[in-house]
């Protein structure tokens, strides 16, 4: 497990350790995106198998069925739409 700069292991890496997702920390909302990129590199299966790996190991009906923290509704927001098949990488319109 690589620390970083915070020196030593905080709650999102110990959960993601028992959760046996390595680097992937999904407990830290900005990277909850990532799985999906592989549907930008044509590889779909790779985001599919990734997507139900983490709902199995990270979620549940339990007191502790909950990853790292909150923040205004993106976690949970990414477990209902992940459940749906559904997830925008990019929420907001660009123009060029």
């Amino acid at each position: 497990m690589n620390v970083g700069s915070y020196k030593g292991m905080i709650h999102e890496m110990k959960e993601m350790v028992v959760a046996g997702l390595g680097q992937y920390a999904h407990g830290n909302q900005p990277i909850q995106h990532m799985i999906y990129l592989y549907n930008y590199v044509r590889q779909p299966w790779k985001a599919q198998y990734h997507v139900r790996n983490v709902m199995a190991k990270v979620y549940s009906a339990g007191p502790n069925g909950y990853p790292g923290d909150e923040d205004q509704g993106q976690t949970s927001s990414w477990y209902v739409l992940s459940a749906l098949g559904l997830y925008s990488v990019c929420p907001v319109p660009t123009s060029t």
